[in-house]
């Protein structure tokens, strides 16, 4: 006796067969890039903040009283990866309302229903996703920028402090 399968029944079987995977896989990178990111961001502000901390010493303790060291180098670089985080915790929560968006409209194709209303809420979830999406690029682009200046203003300050020493 063969199983008599619904084409839906079909689709969820195939999809769990050949897409799954890819998503699960998908989902794994996405989580070691995280993991990477929140490595850079902390990794930025423990370089810019020792930095506030030590240069003062540091020149103090080489009886360099003289010298003076502009700091705002590394003021500037907390402030961008401070932005950073802020712009990555922005990112998460419009990708989070997307899924959110897409969980709710699934649930109504699942269900079956034809209605004109049900229509009209899948069509304001597909408008809201492409805004939502927009902003995730924007994010994504300007999370990038911000966390790659912080090092880079890091480096300016390494760089003026070391030629106040005449190196």
């Amino acid at each position: 006796m063969t199983e008599n399968k619904t084409p839906l029944d079909v689709h969820l079987e195939w999809n769990e067969k050949m897409v799954a995977p890819h998503e699960q896989r998908a989902q794994e990178f996405m989580g070691h890039s995280i993991s990477y990111a929140q490595i850079a961001v902390r990794w930025a502000f423990m370089l810019n903040g020792g930095a506030l901390i030590a240069f003062p010493g540091f020149v103090t303790a080489l009886g360099n009283k003289g010298t003076e060291i502009d700091l705002s180098w590394f003021v500037a670089g907390l402030a961008s990866i401070a932005l950073c985080a802020l712009i990555a915790y922005i990112n998460f929560q419009c990708l989070a309302q997307m899924q959110y968006n897409e969980a709710n409209k699934m649930r109504w194709i699942i269900s079956g229903s034809a209605d004109e209303v049900i229509k009209e809420e899948q069509s304001q979830i597909e408008n809201e996703n492409e805004r939502l999406n927009g902003r995730v690029a924007l994010t994504y682009g300007l999370g990038i920028l911000t966390g790659c200046a912080s090092y880079l203003l890091f480096c300016t300050g390494c760089f003026k402090a070391l030629s106040a020493f005449g190196a």
